[in-house]
C-alpha cells in the first residue's frame, strides 16, 4: 500500500492551495534527497503550468547549524512566499528560523514533511498566515487499510 500521494499529485495540490491564496510567485527550497528534489520539481512544473513563477528552486542540506547563505540566495530571488520542501525536525526548520530571523520571508508553504507538532513548537504564531497540506483520504481503500492494520500501530 502507498499511504502518501505521488510527488506529481502533491505538486498539483500545493499549486491549488497557493493559487487559491493569490500567491503567484514563490521561492522553493528542498531537502537534498530524492523526496525533496522530486517534490520540488513536481511542484515547480505544476505551478508554472498554472501560470505561477518560481524564482529559485534550491537544495538545502539537513543538519547544518547555519542556513543564512541558503536564505540569502532565496531572499535575493524573491517571491511572495517561501515553499519549504523539507523536514520539520531537520533542515526545514533551520531554513524557516533563518528566514524569520533575517526578515527574508514571513510566510511559508509547508508540504507533508514539514507538518507535525514540531512546527507549532518551533514557531508558534511566528508563521501566522502560512499554508500547507497533509495528505489524507476518507476513501473506501483507506477504510480497508485501517481494518487490515487493526491495532498493529
Amino acid at each position: 500500500f502507498r499511504t502518501a500521494p505521488s510527488d506529481a499529485r502533491q505538486g498539483v495540490v500545493m499549486t491549488e492551495v497557493l493559487m487559491e491564496e493569490g500567491i503567484n510567485e514563490v521561492a522553493v527550497t528542498y531537502t537534498n534527497n530524492d523526496y525533496g528534489k522530486g517534490l520540488a520539481d513536481a511542484f515547480q512544473a505544476a505551478f508554472e503550468a498554472a501560470g505561477g513563477t518560481v524564482t529559485i528552486n534550491a537544495a538545502h542540506e539537513d543538519g547544518k547549524a547555519d542556513y543564512s547563505a541558503e536564505v540569502g540566495a532565496l531572499a535575493s530571488a524573491g517571491g511572495d512566499r517561501l515553499v519549504v520542501a523539507g523536514y520539520v525536525d531537520q533542515g526545514g526548520s533551520g531554513i524557516v528560523r533563518a528566514a524569520l530571523d533575517t526578515g527574508a520571508f514571513d510566510t511559508f508553504h509547508f508540504p507533508d514533511g514539514m507538518i507535525g507538532a514540531k512546527l507549532q513548537e518551533n514557531f508558534g504564531d511566528e508563521i501566522e498566515g502560512s499554508t500547507g497540506q497533509h495528505p489524507g483520504t476518507d476513501s473506501d481503500g483507506a477504510a480497508i487499510f485501517t481494518d487490515m492494520v487493526g491495532d498493529a500501530f
